[in-house]
């Protein structure tokens, strides 16, 4: 617990110190900076939910012409999507009882292979399954993809948002971290790669009960490792190393 309130601990000091900086240097326009003003008598919760609709917003716009081929095309160019597609199908099947999700004879048929080692996404591949009761296939998948931006986005806006106190500086944090290269690039094709945007919401919660006690955000912070986990099994790894460290 000790290393893990020193990693938090470090992070919160660079994101401030960063915030800090980068907004005192900001040169912005008169117009801007009134602008920046009543937005900051703005309460909390207002400021994030427009926070919220300008990350869709942007999302929609920055990953362009996804939405308006939202149930043409899968997101991304890569062969490998075409795996986590199957894997929506095979949730599926395994939900209809008419599968296992550990072995399918559905590949290298008639004699069939193991899937424990199966790159699955359970929780995203669960998400489409929501978002297909009313959206084909194909828009699932995508909706699952960009929804995940979203989460990330506005997790980190929140989390930095409480550390630092700049709702600016919190609005760029959310949009760097939904943006990021590595994110973006494992959008493109490996979603239990991708499933980063649980990381803000854990690192938040972890911070509110190293520091304030408080046995309920632990256990909030634990689901969403757990949430972390169940989007990709080596991205749990990572956030144990990284909450460890």
């Amino acid at each position: 617990m000790t290393a893990a309130k020193l990693s938090v601990a470090q992070a919160v000091k660079i994101i401030k110190g960063v915030s800090s900086h980068y907004v005192k240097e900001l040169h912005l326009p008169n117009v801007v900076n009134q602008e920046l003003r009543q937005m900051s008598k703005l309460r909390p919760w207002h400021k994030t939910l427009l926070a919220s609709l300008a990350y869709a917003v942007i999302i929609i716009l920055m990953t362009w012409p996804a939405v308006r081929d939202l149930d043409q095309r899968l997101i991304g160019k890569s062969s490998d999507s075409w795996i986590f597609y199957w894997n929506n199908w095979w949730l599926s099947q395994v939900f209809a009882g008419d599968g296992n999700l550990f072995q399918s004879s559905a590949i290298f048929f008639p004699a069939g292979t193991s899937l424990v080692a199966h790159s699955f996404s359970y929780f995203n591949s669960f998400l489409a399954l929501l978002f297909q009761s009313f959206a084909g296939p194909v828009a699932a998948y995508n909706l699952t993809a960009l929804t995940g931006l979203w989460i990330g986005a506005l997790g980190m806006y929140l989390f930095v948002q409480e550390i630092s106190h700049r709702s600016l500086a919190a609005f760029l944090a959310g949009f760097v971290f939904a943006f990021a290269p590595y994110h973006i690039t494992q959008l493109l094709a490996h979603d239990h790669l991708s499933a980063i945007h649980w990381w803000p919401f854990f690192a938040l919660f972890l911070h509110r009960s190293l520091y304030g006690g408080r046995t309920r955000d632990a256990a909030i912070a634990g689901l969403f490792a757990a949430l972390a986990v169940w989007s990709g099994l080596q991205l749990g790894l990572l956030i144990a190393l990284w909450a460890l460290t």
